[in-house]
């Protein structure tokens, strides 16, 4: 594990708005994290060397920045537009970040930004301090807030302001053209695109894509909007499958969301099932598939009501779900897969094959106690100023 305060950005207003680390490319390769803020800036962080014995990692602050010459931040400013209206009067010109992935592997990533457009990069082979720009894909009428790369690695799922969702399908690299990298990074790239649901009518108000995923087979792409409806088209051609549809409208089923969604996360081995969670305090897993939800997962509401959902995954292994909600609270669901016999128990009380303690008793889940606590949850994580 590495911990630290990550710094970069001189812009005393900046803000980051998104950090995600990048998939381990080896197993000498050190871990990097990238981070992209407001000011337009992006950053690659890349961790000091491990200790070598228990000695010297003793001797190590607990917290400590990276080293000067292993943090690096580079500025698309060469591909700035200012979005009109994005910003008051009198700003900078520089655009917002919005969001950044990683494609499996770390290859590639890509982020979103107010000039609607999303920008790719690829690390340099060699290890150099700023990755190489390969492709701007156009095409959204407005800030693009969300991204999913499919697990090959060839296509990017972006979600938009402008109520849409695209999907970019790498194409190859441009040969016979003056390439805009420099000669020692790799070349520009070609991308193609297709839009997702139908666009957006001029000066009409629409619901925002928050959130999009791809299901781990990549046959099929999802997208939460703002309306409380989901999406599902085909992976490769970008064929509508299903919507699924908000409570109380048309077609829709009795499980449905009535408020905003901004979870959504696709099963890690089972490619038809997916889970959503919603302002409106419910959790719903989906069957894909079919375009029909399975069960929900209710919110325990505070005395106020307010306890809306506002992340969540699915676990590496795919049998346990966190969530967490406005009011500070962490919620996880193990999944039932039937009845264990005492050969499947472990001696800690966990269970084989993915039926967890929260899911224990005859084969269905049985209810966690309400409000467990951690000794450290009062505790920060670091000693941030």
């Amino acid at each position: 594990a590495f911990a630290c305060r990550v710094e970069g950005d001189t812009d005393p207003e900046a803000q980051v708005t998104a950090a995600t680390w990048r998939p381990a490319a080896g197993a000498q390769a050190p871990p990097q994290l990238l981070s992209v803020s407001n000011t337009g800036h992006v950053f690659l962080h890349t961790a000091p060397p491990a200790a070598d014995d228990a000695a010297s990692a003793a001797a190590a602050p607990a917290v400590a920045p990276p080293p000067a010459d292993q943090a690096a931040g580079w500025e698309l400013a060469e591909r700035v537009v200012q979005v009109p209206g994005a910003r008051a009067p009198g700003a900078t010109g520089k655009f917002d970040t919005f969001c950044t992935k990683w494609s499996a592997g770390g290859v590639r990533f890509a982020i979103g930004t107010s000039d609607c457009n999303v920008h790719v990069f690829r690390p340099r082979a060699d290890g150099g301090a700023a990755p190489a720009w390969v492709a701007t894909l156009r095409g959204h009428r407005h800030d693009v807030t969300s991204l999913s790369w499919a697990a090959a690695g060839d296509r990017i799922l972006s979600g938009s302001v402008d109520g849409t969702a695209r999907l970019w399908s790498l194409k190859g690299e441009m040969v016979g053209r003056a390439l805009a990298s420099s000669s020692d990074g790799p070349p520009p790239e070609r991308w193609s695109s297709t839009q997702l649901g139908r666009p957006p009518e001029e000066g009409v108000a629409v619901p925002i894509v928050g959130q999009v995923a791809w299901t781990c087979d990549d046959k099929m792409v999802v997208a939460a909007r703002t309306d409380a409806t989901i999406g599902v088209w085909d992976g490769r051609s970008g064929r509508p499958l299903h919507t699924l549809a908000a409570y109380g409208t048309p077609g829709a089923s009795a499980l449905a969301h009535q408020d905003r969604i901004y979870v959504l996360d696709c099963h890690p081995t089972l490619p038809h099932v997916a889970v959503s969670a919603s302002y409106d305090g419910t959790a719903l897993l989906w069957d894909l598939g079919n375009g029909v939800a399975t069960d929900a997962l209710a919110n325990i509401p505070l005395g106020d009501g307010e306890c809306e959902f506002v992340d969540g995954r699915w676990s590496p292994s795919g049998d346990a779900i966190v969530l967490t909600d406005s009011s500070g609270r962490l919620h996880l669901h193990g999944l039932a897969l039937g009845a264990a016999s005492a050969a499947d128990v472990n001696r800690d009380g966990t269970r084989v094959g993915g039926a967890t303690a929260l899911a224990a008793g005859g084969g269905g889940a049985a209810a966690a106690p309400y409000d467990q606590f951690f000794a450290t949850d009062p505790e920060p994580l670091a000693p941030f100023d």
